[in-house]
């Protein structure tokens, strides 16, 4: 089964939690696969210099504090025949056609260090054009409901009834 759940930071939010978690999430004992291929990709942005671009697009808007950037993992169960490169095409693909997430900085990363294999996008706070992600229940929905549609379209199983 799939799920999203966004990461939720009990301590305000710090250039250097930012760069924590991008170095984290792109990790390549964590992103490199038995293939050889490392499983890290940029929309709107290049993952090796995705916390100086991210910072920029900040600084460009006078946005330097507060809420940095968003942090959301999507998840596949143990039982799930899944293999890195199809996890990584599904969180792309997720990226890329959620409207939400148009216009933002985001760093996709699927580990496959683990038995069940996951993506995390880490998402700039504010986007090329200076807009603020909106982050409640009813963002969460959308995004799990159009990573459902795509989880299905692959044959995989969602959670029915959350």
């Amino acid at each position: 089964m799939a799920i999203v759940h966004f990461v939720n930071y009990q301590k305000p939010q710090t250039s250097n939690t930012m760069a924590f978690v991008l170095r984290y999430t792109m990790q390549d004992e964590k992103t490199v696969a038995d293939d050889g291929n490392k499983y890290v990709t940029g929309i709107n942005c290049t993952p090796q210099s995705a916390y100086t671009e991210f910072n920029n697009t900040k600084r460009l808007y006078g946005k330097t504090d507060g809420r940095l950037f968003y942090h959301f993992v999507q998840s596949f169960s143990v039982d799930e025949n899944i293999s890195p490169q199809t996890a990584h095409e599904i969180a792309v693909r997720f990226a890329e056609e959620t409207e939400k997430f148009s216009s933002f900085e985001i760093v996709v990363s699927t580990h496959c260090d683990r038995d069940h294999i996951h993506s995390h996008f880490a998402v700039n706070a504010y986007s090329l054009n200076g807009r603020h992600w909106i982050d409640n229940k009813k963002t969460l929905k959308q995004c799990r409901d159009i990573s459902d549609k795509i989880v299905r379209e692959h044959k995989l199983s969602v959670i029915e009834n959350p």
